[in-house]
């Protein structure tokens, strides 16, 4: 179990002492590996910005339509577990259909050196979700994922 680590081995060890029936995933839930561990933090202040690794999203419980109720992490029961992709441009950078020979007589700065990468970069995206496996607050296995576009 990839998402099983020495907080979660201890928390089922003193649960099964307890004699509490550990049968839900969530349990054995990690958020490592997602952005709820980490997230890209740009550095300094002004202009283009190098990235490093920050601190991860914290999950807010929200109360402005319904209050939460007390002791509700016992009562959870995960309906999906789902993984989304934004703003997904993969592009075959040597189509003969996107006219960058012309950009030099139209004055066009179109000139994107990152776009030869997008297909590795999406894969290497896929591999991590896959490595992950598992929706880290809840334990459940994936049940799809979507792209969103803006």
């Amino acid at each position: 179990m990839a998402g099983f680590n020495r907080r979660s081995f201890l928390l089922a060890m003193g649960m099964g002492a307890a004699g509490v029936p550990l049968l839900d995933r969530q349990a054995f839930a990690s958020p490592a590996g997602t952005t709820l561990d980490v997230t890209a933090t740009p550095i300094g202040t002004s202009g283009y910005r190098r990235l490093t690794a920050g601190p991860g999203w914290p999950t807010v419980v929200r109360g402005d339509l319904v209050p939460a109720k007390s002791n509700r992490e016992a009562r959870r029961k995960a309906l999906t577990s789902f993984v989304q992709f934004s703003d997904m441009h993969i592009c075959d950078a040597q189509s003969p259909l996107r006219f960058e020979y012309l950009h030099p007589i139209m004055g066009s700065s179109a000139h994107r050196p990152q776009e030869a990468l997008t297909t590795q970069g999406s894969t290497s995206l896929v591999r991590r979700v896959n490595a992950v496996k598992n929706g880290p607050l809840t334990g459940r296995p994936f049940d799809f994922l979507m792209t969103t576009v803006n």
